[in-house]
């Protein structure tokens, strides 16, 4: 088997893992009754999805950097995500419901109590965000850039990856379109953005998912 294949053959391999995992566990939130073991079960494949990639490349010991994991620069990375984040709620909040959609259809989420508020913003903060860009603009990313020999591609398919990702669950073919699009935001964002890391897009995605 060569390296090419052996890569593709790992993609794969990851992404169905990623899909198992994220239907296993919507399952069991949906399987118990305790609210606790509810919110763990909806944390666990987060931190799994974080996990993963960083166990990925250290097995393989190559450099976190390539992951876009990066300890330089903390503000300018901290400010493009603020940047990125309030153009995204401009663009798929804001504007659409000044243009009249239906605040339901753009604001999909509605807290029951300050208690499940407090840990909706939390797991959209700091598990959602980045779980999901350390795994789609992370380790696809770059298997895929050097799959295809080109960053574009790597943006492009990644970003496919992401959006048919959604789909298993949400059922949603809007939900597809949307996510892929917002995939290739995050993806060119890191491509041509100086020191825009995946931190950065994880901070953006979360503060965007949390507005």
């Amino acid at each position: 088997m060569n390296k090419r294949t052996a890569q593709i053959l790992e993609i794969a391999i990851v992404y169905a893992a990623i899909i198992g995992v994220t239907l296993g566990f919507h399952w069991l939130v949906f399987a118990v009754t305790s609210v606790p073991l509810r919110m763990a079960f909806m944390l666990i494949p987060l931190g799994i999805f974080i996990a993963l990639p960083i166990l990925l490349y250290r097995a393989q010991q190559r450099p976190l950097s390539e992951l876009g994991i990066v300890s330089q620069r903390w503000g300018r990375q901290a400010l493009i995500a603020v940047v990125l984040a309030a153009l995204l709620l401009v663009g798929f909040v804001a504007i659409p419901l000044l243009l009249g959609l239906n605040k339901t259809d753009v604001l999909s989420f509605k807290a029951s109590s300050p208690a499940v508020f407090a840990f909706y913003v939390i797991k959209q903060l700091f598990f959602l965000g980045f779980g999901e860009e350390i795994l789609f603009r992370g380790y696809f990313l770059e298997k895929l850039k050097q799959v295809t020999g080109s960053g574009v591609w790597g943006v492009i398919l990644s970003s496919l990856l992401f959006g048919l990702f959604h789909y298993p669950i949400s059922q949603n073919i809007l939900q597809v379109l949307v996510t892929t699009l917002l995939g290739m935001i995050f993806g060119f964002s890191r491509l041509k953005i100086k020191d825009c890391s995946v931190l950065s897009l994880g901070l953006a995605h979360g503060l965007y998912d949390a507005g």
